[in-house]
């Protein structure tokens, strides 16, 4: 079968004059941007999808295209479904192009695991969106940070759309940005109580003595009313705490505000890999304080000890469906520096085993073992039945996935869910038997810090 092939077209930019065009032109409830706001190359921007595939907790998928408003449902399990239709997308792969050349961007959310792991419904449901939603655009942006310029590509194969794509962004990044409308927000409510969570981690200490585990990751989440819009969010998030996995997601029932730092896997070829993070410390208030806390990271047994399960626990994870000689470390306790903590931060790396599929490495791997614990399956069932709600997008993944198969996701963390006038916000620890419990609930709260700021300092009516 003879491959078609994407039209394209470039053109110089600044990141600030494609932040500009993608903001002035993103009017839809059918868009992403994921970027790179901090040591990546590539940023990735869609407006007004051609069609959405997604899947709510059950066996049906629905496929929406908007140009009609046709819907097909299909029964299976999804993966397996977006994979088969991914496939039927035939394209020659041009040189010299970023990595995502067509393919379908979204997110899969932590209860997606509820499909073939056996757990518990302890928690409660109280946030219905889907667990599966995935965008396939015909018309994307890709800025290129290293050379500062713009690919513009369709689906298609147009090059007339590609150069009236063009030259909309270009006059688009020319406009002036809309004032950002100051929000109003209620009481901050945390989710559960600070004597709750003191609790639960000392269950979880006595699960660790008892044998049945060795580390688990709890959270606890941050909502609040609010009418804060989720671009005016997003734009004061990356001018605050830019991030190597920035995103913006917006759909008719919800908006996605995340500035993750990890990724939970890249898949290029069949090469896959996963950079786990594990042991946080905050910033210093000082630059000597900075440094006294990055020392003692570095130094921390409890942190160091944690870090070294987590990396193995997605070694073991990486063995189930990669070549296990291939199965490597290929970096090793990085200290990484962020706005309001430090992380250390490992990097893992594996050759797939000739015909695993989508489905299978999905499973292997997810959710990430730094936001589950080990082993994964009783870690599982223990944050059923310690957690009060489900935790649904928060630890899922965004990300894309390309027609040839390469993937690249992040995890969901440092991400606000904006959704019915509300805003959510969760985080979480790893629990370990040396653990301090007063410790860790600040350590949860911490993390989210960087989201109430962004929406403390529109409120203040601060500079973007």
């Amino acid at each position: 079968m003879k491959k078609k092939r994407v039209a394209y077209t470039k053109c110089p930019m600044t990141s600030s004059a494609f932040f500009r065009a993608y903001a002035n032109l993103a009017t839809t409830d059918r868009q992403v941007l994921l970027e790179s706001a901090s040591g990546g190359r590539w940023s990735i921007a869609g407006i007004d999808a051609l069609a959405t595939y997604e899947s709510t907790f059950g066996e049906n998928v629905l496929v929406t295209t908007w140009a009609d408003g046709q819907v097909e449902r299909q029964e299976g399990e999804p993966l397996q479904l977006l994979e088969r239709r991914l496939n039927k997308y035939h394209f020659e792969e041009i040189e010299g192009l970023p990595p995502f050349q067509g393919g379908v961007i979204g997110y899969i959310s932590y209860d997606y695991v509820r499909r073939y792991v056996d757990l518990p419904h302890d928690t409660k449901r109280d946030i219905e969106v889907p667990d599966l939603y995935f965008y396939l655009f015909d018309r994307w942006a890709i800025f290129d940070h290293e050379r500062e310029e713009v690919y513009f590509i369709t689906l298609s194969g147009c090059q007339s759309c590609a150069e009236k794509m063009k030259d909309e962004w270009q006059e688009a990044s020319e406009q002036a940005l809309e004032k950002t409308e100051v929000p109003t927000r209620g009481e901050i409510r945390v989710l559960p109580s600070k004597e709750t969570f003191v609790q639960s981690v000392k269950d979880i200490q006595s699960s660790i003595e008892r044998g049945d585990v060795e580390q688990v990751n709890i959270s606890l989440r941050q909502q609040a009313e609010t009418n804060v819009r989720a671009i005016d969010l997003y734009r004061s998030l990356r001018q605050l705490n830019p991030s190597p996995y920035m995103g913006w997601m917006s759909t008719p029932l919800i908006d996605i505000v995340s500035g993750s730092p990890e990724l939970l896997l890249r898949k290029r070829g069949n090469i896959v890999t996963t950079r786990p993070i594990g042991g946080t410390a905050s910033r210093g208030k000082t630059k000597e304080e900075d440094e006294a806390n990055r020392r003692a990271l570095q130094s921390s047994e409890k942190d160091m000890t944690e870090h070294e399960m987590l990396v193995e626990l997605e070694c073991k994870d990486f063995r189930k469906v990669c070549d296990p000689s291939t199965v490597q470390v290929t970096a090793s306790q990085v200290v990484e520096t962020y706005s309001h903590v430090f992380h250390l931060v490992s990097e893992v790396e594996g050759r797939l085993r000739e015909g695993v599929s989508m489905k299978e490495w999905v499973r292997a791997i997810f959710p990430g073992g730094s936001i589950t614990g080990d082993p994964k399956v009783p870690t599982l069932e223990m944050i059923e039945r310690l957690e009060t709600v489900q935790r649904g997008l928060y630890t899922g993944a965004l990300g894309w996935i390309g027609f040839n198969g390469d993937v690249e996701w992040n995890i969901l963390i440092r991400t606000a869910l904006l959704y019915e006038g509300n805003m959510y916000v969760q985080a979480g620890a790893g629990i370990t038997i040396d653990s301090d419990p007063h410790s860790e609930y600040e350590e949860s709260l911490t993390k989210g810090r960087a989201l109430r700021q962004a929406e403390e300092q529109l409120r203040k009516g601060g500079k973007e």
